[in-house]
């Protein structure tokens, strides 16, 4: 039967295998012209043109081995297995690296390379560990351990389970005994602390001013290496190369895009990278071609990375990790646009990288490949594990870790000039999320808050995702349980969400509570006398699943209630509670959107204490700027009055069936109090009142008022006399700011709009249009409900009439 097929046996007896494999050179091989070499590269100075590179498997077992295994040789001397198995951290880093330990006692006999006449000739002479050890290096080379269960009839193809690993040392202890240490294969990332993006470029051959576009570069290297065109750094500058011309030759340089202005895509010019400086430069300057990610998969970036550190592609599973991806960061959420322009430590980016998106990333070794997993409260369970069943009887152990608690989570992002430190200053966006609920006095009672560093990574979306995902998962102060689990139970893995039922989990009710999600952390295998076991390590969290309570989103400014809420990949049925005050930036971004939400799900939206759900107030159209033409005696149009811009959107259901209560008691319970109201337009400024073809005084327009809204509209800018003539010429008068009281701004003269009141356009002027009302809802063809929506709660605008 296969590995999985007996899994189940109550009575189990294991044993071992353990294979190396390592190369050996066939054909000629001599140590010393006609002294005859061992077939391995350390014993082959002199090789001609038969000799080449192959393999050998070297197969070492445990003593209890059954001796009718069709494998020869096969070693009987290993003495002990330890593997010390990586430990995810959450989506709170990388994972450390895995350890595998393999002792053997040493043997007198035989020799590793009896395939050779030299090796034939060594059999009885040095012990056998010995003389491998001498002629080896086992640094890189596979070792595979294999668990196997006694029984008849095994199948060696399908009745083990393996773990690779990447062989580092074979150690001689003395007394015969000695030590194989073998890691896994991220722990290349370790090696000689390897940078990333590689160095890669060349030098200015001359100095350059800062408004030159043709960049004399030295002939040595290859500026055409990189498809074009490419982003450059040079000192702090950042450039864009468009064409290369005279390539390694004494008068090579680069066309590269205007100086100082932003760095964009380098293909498209659509995305905005980074701002830079123009500035000088000097004959000798480092040249640095950088790695530039425009929309890139954060799965590719990170693929880069450890493709460039030397993990093998074929331990790289991408597909699966873009899989992965694909589920639990969708669209743009999983996407990367940075310039990296400096070679940094591989290891320290990436651990930032995989926190920033919540990803856990590890190397596996029953598969020897790396895996990635996304970090959330979403994720389902794969198996219920049973104390008794599944669990040892009184294996559990208990760690709450306090230092993991956090109900709040901050950090920036956007880095404007990514040339400059990564001070906090330098960042032109901030993302905030809090479980206010839990800081109330009759709860934890504080606010605990987590603080990332400025990351380069993230954009808004993403950043707003990794701090709600963040709160939501370590809200509650997480709890580590530890336990044993036999291997005929153990049918989860590294990585995996199970559901652990346990008399040490008590529900609210003092029974087992059965919405207890446990993430495995830690799998270590433990190899006793006669059979293994497993010590598991699981990082347990409430999870957020359909019906078990209420998101509670505290106010703020264009929330996306998708990701507020962790980006649940599935149809899911929600009520999210929303509580202060809400508004927009302007009035193309509603201030509150259902967002990515899978198609068939439905929300319940609740306001409490007074939730004031609005948007942006129209801003005011500004006066007409006139001035004076002295020889012609006439007033000439400098700056064109505007008309008032529109109001903002309150609420975009995104074809998502939501209801909305704003007053009454809910079939929860809720009692529901809030305000739903479209924010106002803004006036339209106006021209002049002096009629240009005339000559005279000249007095300039009046700005417009600005619309009511949870931001207010802001009062249109007066009309300026850029040149005044004799007399009384005069400034228009600005239009007023709307207020949250409803109150549009006064006319700065007779001709000027007001801005509208809740819900309603703002005013025309003489010539210029009003700003549109906004508007409440927009359903995207969704079913809308507004529930208690009494006189002044509920003011719709130009909003769709709700269901």
């Amino acid at each position: 039967m296969s590995f999985a097929d007996n899994q189940h046996l109550a009575t189990q007896e294991h044993f071992h295998l353990v294979k190396i494999t390592l190369p050996i050179v066939t054909g000629k091989c001599d140590l010393a012209p006609g002294v005859p070499g061992y077939g391995t590269p350390l014993t082959c100075k002199i090789k001609d043109g038969t000799s080449a590179i192959a393999e050998k498997v070297y197969t070492f077992c445990t003593p209890n081995t059954p001796v009718t295994l069709p494998i020869t040789p096969l070693y009987r001397c290993v003495t002990s297995i330890n593997e010390t198995p990586t430990e995810l951290t959450s989506g709170r880093g990388l994972s450390p690296r895995g350890r595998a330990n393999i002792k053997f006692a040493d043997f007198g006999f035989n020799d590793p390379n009896l395939e050779t006449m030299a090796g034939r000739a060594a059999r009885d002479q040095g012990t056998f560990l010995g003389k491998f050890k001498r002629r080896n290096i086992f640094e890189n080379k596979q070792i595979e351990i294999i668990k196997y269960r006694v029984a008849d009839n095994i199948n060696l193809a399908t009745d083990g389970e393996s773990t690779f690993y990447e062989g580092r040392e074979l150690n001689n202890l003395g007394s015969g005994k000695f030590e194989l240490t073998a890691a896994d294969h991220l722990s290349k990332i370790d090696f000689d602390n390897i940078q990333f993006p590689p160095s890669i470029g060349g030098a200015l051959r001359s100095d350059i001013s800062f408004i030159d576009t043709v960049i004399p570069v030295d002939s040595n290297t290859d500026w055409l290496a990189k498809p074009l065109p490419y982003v450059i750094r040079v000192g702090d500058e950042l450039m864009t190369v468009n064409a290369v011309v005279n390539n390694k030759l004494a008068n090579a340089w680069l066309e590269v895009e205007m100086r100082g202005q932003p760095i964009g895509h380098p293909r498209q010019w659509q995305t905005r990278l980074s701002a830079t400086r123009n500035l000088e430069h000097s004959s000798g300057d480092e040249v640095f071609i950088c790695y530039t990610a425009d929309g890139a998969p954060v799965a590719q970036v990170i693929k880069d990375m450890l493709l460039h550190s030397g993990v093998d592609d074929a331990a790289i599973p991408y597909a699966d990790w873009l899989a992965e991806i694909a589920v639990w960061l969708p669209g743009d959420l999983g996407k990367i646009s940075t310039v990296l322009h400096d070679e940094k430590d591989v290891n320290g980016q990436l651990d930032q990288l995989v926190s920033n998106f919540m990803l856990d990333l590890w190397s596996e070794p029953a598969s020897g490949t790396i895996k990635l997993k996304a970090v959330s409260q979403w994720q389902e369970t794969v198996a219920t594990l049973v104390d008794g069943v599944g669990i040892n009887a009184g294996s559990m152990s208990v760690q709450e870790l306090e230092d993991m608690r956090y109900n709040e989570a901050t950090v920036k992002w956007g880095k404007i000039y990514l040339t400059d430190d990564d001070n906090q200053k330098y960042y032109k966006g901030v993302s905030v999320a809090e479980r206010q609920e839990l800081a109330a006095p009759e709860l934890y009672g504080r606010s605990k808050r987590h603080r990332f560093d400025a990351s380069g990574w993230l954009s808004k979306p993403s950043a707003d995702l990794l701090v709600s995902r963040f709160v939501q998962r370590y809200g509650h102060t997480p709890i580590l349980r530890s336990w044993i689990t036999e291997e005929r139970f153990r049918t989860f893995s590294v990585g995996d969400v199970v559901q652990p039922v346990s008399p040490e989990f008590v529900g609210f009710d003092g029974l087992p509570d059965k919405n207890v999600r446990a993430q495995v952390i830690k799998i270590q295998t433990v190899y006793g006398p006669y059979g293994r076991y497993y010590k598991v390590d699981a990082l347990t969290y409430a999870a957020e699943t359909n019906g078990n309570s209420a998101f509670t989103i505290t106010g703020g400014v264009e929330i996306n209630l998708f990701i507020a809420v962790g980006a649940p990949p599935g149809v899911v049925d929600l009520t999210i509670l929303l509580d202060g005050v809400f508004s927009s930036t302007g009035p193309v971004i509603p201030a509150i959107r259902a967002g990515g939400f899978a198609p068939g799900s439905t929300l319940t939206l609740i306001g409490v204490n007074g939730a004031d759900l609005g948007a942006k107030g129209g801003d005011a159209g500004q006066g007409m700027s006139t001035s004076l033409d002295p020889e012609m005696n006439r007033w000439i149009q400098e700056t064109a009055s505007e008309d008032g811009k529109n109001g903002g959107l309150v609420y975009a259901a995104d074809g998502i069936d939501t209801t909305i209560h704003l007053s009454g008691t809910t079939d929860t319970g809720i009692t529901a109090n809030a305000f739903l109201r479209s924010p106002g337009g803004g006036g339209a400024g106006v021209k002049s009142p002096t009629a240009l073809q005339l000559g005279g005084n000249g007095i300039g327009g009046d700005g417009g008022g600005g619309g009511a809204g949870n931001s207010i509209g802001i009062g249109g800018e007066a009309g300026k006399i850029i040149e005044n003539g004799t007399g009384g010429s005069v400034d228009g008068s600005p239009g007023t700011d709307g207020t949250t009281t409803g109150v549009g701004g006064i006319r700065g003269g007779q001709f000027a709009g007001d801005g509208g009141n809740w819900g309603q356009p703002g005013t025309d002027s003489t010539d210029k249009k009003g700003g549109a009302a906004g508007r409440g809802i927009e359903k995207g063809g969704a079913v809308v409900k507004i529930i208690g929506a009494t006189a002044g709660r509920f003011i719709n605008g130009i909003g769709e009439t709700p269901d």
